[in-house]
């Protein structure tokens, strides 16, 4: 299977698959979530898949300041650990903070279904 890097994982030699010969794949922007099972079950590497029904291939943070972060690639180099608190996932951030994903899955998905709206472009 062809590869392609991605931006800020390129740095670190990671790849992708190539994305264009999945079924779909797609961008998409959301507020925080308010759920906190991001937070909870934030290791588990099929969260998106439980929760949204797509593979999240990358994403992004939205930081408070306005900042967007790297880059991040599920299993790859999304861990992180404060102190005094448990080893996490940076997608546990999508309960307080705005993101974007880039993600595959059958069909283009219709996030109007989620807890919290995604993010709609005029």
């Amino acid at each position: 299977m062809e590869s392609i890097p991605l931006d800020s994982a390129a740095d670190h030699n990671q790849v992708l698959p190539e994305l264009k010969k999945q079924a779909y794949v797609g961008t998409q922007q959301f507020k925080p979530q308010l759920d906190n099972e991001w937070v909870e079950q934030c290791l588990n590497l099929s969260l998106d898949q439980k929760k949204w029904g797509c593979k999240i291939i990358a994403y992004r943070i939205q930081w408070f300041n306005g900042q967007w972060s790297t880059w991040f690639v599920p299993g790859i180099n999304d861990l992180y650990k404060k102190s005094f608190e448990p080893m996490r996932r940076y997608w546990a951030c999508f309960n307080d903070h705005s993101f974007e994903i880039i993600y595959m899955a059958d069909q283009k998905k219709d996030f109007s279904k989620i807890k919290i709206e995604a993010v709609t472009h005029e």
